[in-house]
């Protein structure tokens, strides 16, 4: 038997430039800011150049990985320092929300009120009178909702007295307004209270729908144990998948690293596909972009079911681990059919809410291990965070969900009559008030609690190290010439890397009158992986 042995090594980008929420610190001002961004962004496609040629040795793969996430962390962490000096000068937390806070500039100037209406007449933009929800007053102006679900700000000379309910657009009221308006070649799903407009693969469309449907239920139930008041989405919950980033950009600029995104003015979730990513990197990078669109999709959530008032915010710590609590997705394999191949597939379902989030307890394993509350006290008293902050804020609100539940329930309820345009878009001193009222202010003790937890043996049963544990799949063709069967073994990481060496060969194979058959055997880490290689090779 002949034997051989191919290593197809692809792309992994490091999570932080994927995610909708990486590092991004408060700056002494606009250039400033620009300078240390376009920095990062140089230090990031450094580490993107050495990552495209791993090292062919899994554990040597592993070592830069590794190298890599502290050399992210660390940049994270010096622009969070450098960040504090300009708290009074900046507002910005990540990319996304620096857009969105930029576009509400003046505003943010003027305390809101609570809204002395609750629903008014108003023009929209092609001049048709409709009701619009009057979210908050803001002196001479309001904030309204209007019935497509966008927010917008309006004189109060330009609204007029209402005695009629809110009424929604339909989802086909809607699509038609996206048709009109740039959305024309774009595919329409209508499903529960989503609208999905899509101009991507069906097969990146069917992995999205399914992480967000299956979502929102949980979720909802989640919210109702805690003894939340969760109300229906009033407006439909609208998805936009845009084929590349072009596109994507080309709707609504965004910062290189923001993947996806929740507007709260649009109330639509924002992403594109990236097809070099979803079907030929790793799992570990897939997980990681496939996590930013849950984490987004739970954005959109909070803000449509009561917990979260529009355009209000939270303190980073619970805004951004709230998310992450409900985010862990499990990526699985299966073999596919395909004639006469069997051909790998990845399949992604949404956990459930608390379960483990492989990706941040691996940013915590063998990371700043704190001391003395540090961890914790910085934790909740950051308007910003960096990647390694995200996974703190992760564990912390993983630890009050289970270990202090009644309390952490209390803490959303106090913190969910924040109103629209309040909340932390002003620099504070000090940690989260709230936090101190229901938790207290011995961070150590808390600190103590949550590496505690974390370490338990519950939680680290559930944990499977995402390095380790990436599937590799484990390629055969075998075929016979004269009286010899003979086969050739591929190794790979990447779905799209099968297909694409399974079609090349057998076409080679075609042309000089052979014909093959092609079987895939999946394996859960590299070690299984070596084994069937050793396996076959004997």
């Amino acid at each position: 038997m002949r034997f051989a042995l191919l290593f197809l090594l692809l792309l992994l980008t490091i999570g932080s430039s994927l995610s909708a929420t990486p590092a991004a610190a408060q700056r002494a001002s606009a250039e400033r800011a620009r300078q240390e961004m376009e920095e990062r962004r140089k230090r990031f496609e450094e580490m993107r150049e050495r990552l495209e040629n791993l090292p062919d040795d899994p554990e040597e793969a592993r070592q830069a990985l590794e190298d890599a996430s502290r050399e992210m962390q660390d940049l994270g962490q010096g622009l969070e320092a450098a960040g504090e000096e300009g708290l009074e000068e900046s507002h910005e937390v990540s990319p996304a929300q620096g857009v969105v806070e930029r576009k509400l500039a003046g505003l943010l100037d003027v305390k809101s009120t609570p809204a002395q209406a609750a629903t008014t007449y108003v023009r929209d933009a092609g001049g048709k009178t409709v009701i619009a929800k009057v979210a908050c007053e803001l002196g001479d102006k309001r904030m309204i909702i209007l019935p497509d679900g966008r927010a917008d700000f309006v004189s109060r000379s330009a609204t007029r007295p209402c005695d009629q309910p809110f009424k929604s657009n339909t989802r086909a009221q809607i699509e038609q307004k996206m048709r009109a308006n740039g959305f024309a070649d774009f595919k329409f799903v209508h499903d529960g209270y989503y609208l999905y407009a899509y101009n991507c693969s069906e097969g990146f469309y069917h992995h999205t729908h399914s992480i967000l449907n299956t979502m929102l239920a949980g979720v909802v139930e989640q919210l109702r144990e805690w003894g939340l008041k969760v109300h229906r989405p009033e407006t439909p919950l609208v998805v936009v998948i845009f084929p590349d980033r072009r596109s994507f950009d080309r709707h609504d600029p965004m910062p290189e690293e923001v993947a996806a995104y929740y507007s709260g003015l649009s109330n639509w979730v924002h992403l594109y596909e990236d097809t070099q990513l979803w079907n030929s990197a790793p799992e570990f990078a897939m997980k990681q972009f496939a996590y930013t669109v849950a984490h987004e999709g739970i954005h959109q959530v909070l803000h449509n079911t009561g917990i979260q008032r529009r355009l209000s915010k939270w303190p980073a710590w619970v805004s951004e681990g709230l998310p992450e609590y409900f985010s862990p997705l499990s990526v699985s394999s299966k073999v596919v059919r395909q004639g006469k191949s069997e051909m790998p597939e990845r399949v992604l379902r949404w956990q459930g809410p608390g379960r483990m989030n492989d990706i941040r307890m691996w940013e915590l394993t063998g990371g700043d291990t704190g001391g003395s509350g540090r961890l914790i006290s910085e934790a909740v008293s950051y308007q910003n965070l960096t990647s390694y902050g995200y996974a703190i804020s992760w564990g912390l609100t993983h630890y009050l969900a289970e270990r202090k539940t009644d309390a952490f329930a209390a803490y959303l309820r106090e913190l969910s009559k924040t109103q629209p345009l309040q909340g932390d878009f002003k620099s504070r001193s000090g940690p989260d008030p709230l936090f101190v009222k229901h938790f207290g202010e011995d961070f150590e003790e808390v600190e103590l609690d949550v590496k505690r937890h974390l370490t338990s043996s519950s939680m680290q049963r559930q944990y499977k190290d995402p390095i380790e544990n990436q599937t590799y799949y484990v390629i055969k063709r075998i075929y016979k010439k004269q009286r010899t069967f003979f086969t050739t073994v591929v190794l790979t990481r990447s779905p799209e890397a099968a297909r694409r060496w399974r079609d090349k060969e057998a076409k080679r194979m075609d042309q000089v009158g052979e014909e093959a058959a092609f079987y895939t055997i999946i394996c859960d880490n590299a070690d299984e992986a070596r084994y069937q290689i050793a396996k076959l090779s004997r």
